[in-house]
This record gives structure tokens, C-alpha cells and sequence, in this order.
């Protein structure tokens, strides 16, 4: 992992990121958006593997390929990390509810085997000792499977001290009369690190990435 300190007075967000600190610590924003997942979908097929795993390796790329995704505020210094994992949320087969840490800057392969080799040893575990920590150099997400969503209002406060972390929620896939896969991705964020265009930007990327 890589981390860089941010010089605010030379970064081309620092204005914006100042306005926003003045305004309140926490200037977070919750917003839901369609995203056509369709290249997403023909990928899984063409891989021959789940839906869900294409999407978490797109996402993750997208993070990544984007380097507004890529900072946080911790200890009230803005820092640049390199590259971003994702605290994933997930169940077993008791359906009870954990968290797993998995690297996203390598291939659908090696996401693959990191998510099958993560999720034997967090179940090896007793259910109290399943404790994931949330590090600066993360997204964290969560995926409803069997819920459309129209809409997810959040209000997570991350750990003491660190800032920045965005939190995920994507809905159950449906297709359209015109045969588009479409979810609903649920997004909080923090105003003063992002802003409206890095958010288009990475749904442009998304959803029009050959993955």
C-alpha cells in the first residue's frame, strides 16, 4: 500500500474541501442512481462466473481507476492511498452476517481466489471472533441480492479520527424491456472529497468499461 500526503493548498479540490470542513466534520451526502450493468452481466456470462463477483471486481477497478476515490481524511490530514480494497458484507450459511476485507487491484482470478480463501477462514471462526477492521484504504459495500431498491438513505460515521470512507449498497439486477440489466447503487459520501462529476465519471466508466 501506498499513501501520499495531500498538500491541500495546491490540490485542485482544496478550495471545495476547505468550504466543506468549514460547514460541519462530517459534510456527508447519501444519494441512489440506476446504473446499467449490462457489459457487467455479458462479462459474468463470458467468464463463466457469478454476477456478483464481475460486479465487485468492476466496482473495485472503477474505485481504483479513479483517484478522487482514493482519498480520506485521517487525523484531519488528507491523504492519497493506493490501491483501495473493499470491506465486503456477506453471509453464511447459517445467514448470519459478517464483514470480509478483499484486495481489488489484481484480476477477476485472483478476486476469485481471495474471496474463497477469505471467506473459508472467517467461517473456520467462531461467530464472535469474526471482526473485520474498516482501514482508511477501503470502500465498504453491501449487496441486497433479493431487494429492489428505489431508494437507501445512510448515515454511517466511520471510525474516530478517519473520513472519507464511501458506503456501497447495490439492489437486486433487472432487466428492461430492451434487455439492459439495470441496479439501483446507493452512495454516501463525503462532499468535501467528492464531488457530483467524480460520481458521473465513475458511473460512465462503469457501465461502458469493456470488463
Amino acid at each position: 500500500m501506498h499513501v501520499k500526503i495531500v498538500d491541500v493548498a495546491q490540490w485542485n479540490k482544496g478550495k471545495m474541501f476547505e468550504q466543506y470542513q468549514k460547514l460541519g466534520k462530517y459534510p456527508i451526502i447519501s444519494c441512489s442512481v440506476e446504473v446499467d450493468v449490462t457489459r457487467i452481466h455479458k462479462a459474468a456470462r463470458r467468464e463463466r462466473t457469478s454476477f456478483w463477483l464481475m460486479f465487485i471486481h468492476a466496482i473495485g477497478q472503477t474505485i481504483n481507476h479513479f483517484e478522487a476515490f482514493r482519498h480520506r481524511v485521517v487525523l484531519d490530514q488528507v491523504l492519497l492511498f493506493d490501491p483501495i480494497k473493499v470491506r465486503l458484507a456477506t453471509l453464511d450459511k447459517a445467514r448470519r452476517y459478517y464483514f470480509m476485507l478483499l484486495p481489488l487491484a489484481g484480476s477477476l482470478t485472483e478476486l476469485r481466489a481471495a474471496y474463497k480463501a477469505e471467506k473459508r477462514r472467517m467461517e473456520a471462526l467462531p461467530v464472535e471472533e469474526r471482526k473485520t477492521p474498516t482501514p482508511p484504504n477501503c470502500f465498504v459495500l453491501n449487496i441486497l441480492p433479493q431487494v429492489r431498491l428505489l431508494g437507501f438513505d445512510m448515515n454511517f460515521i466511520s471510525p474516530e479520527g478517519l473520513t472519507g470512507i464511501p458506503y456501497l449498497y447495490a439492489s437486486k439486477p433487472e432487466e428492461d424491456w430492451k434487455g439492459r440489466w439495470k441496479l439501483t447503487l446507493s452512495i454516501q459520501f463525503n462532499h468535501s472529497l467528492l464531488d457530483g462529476d467524480d460520481w458521473q465519471q465513475a458511473g460512465l466508466y462503469l457501465e461502458q468499461h469493456e470488463w
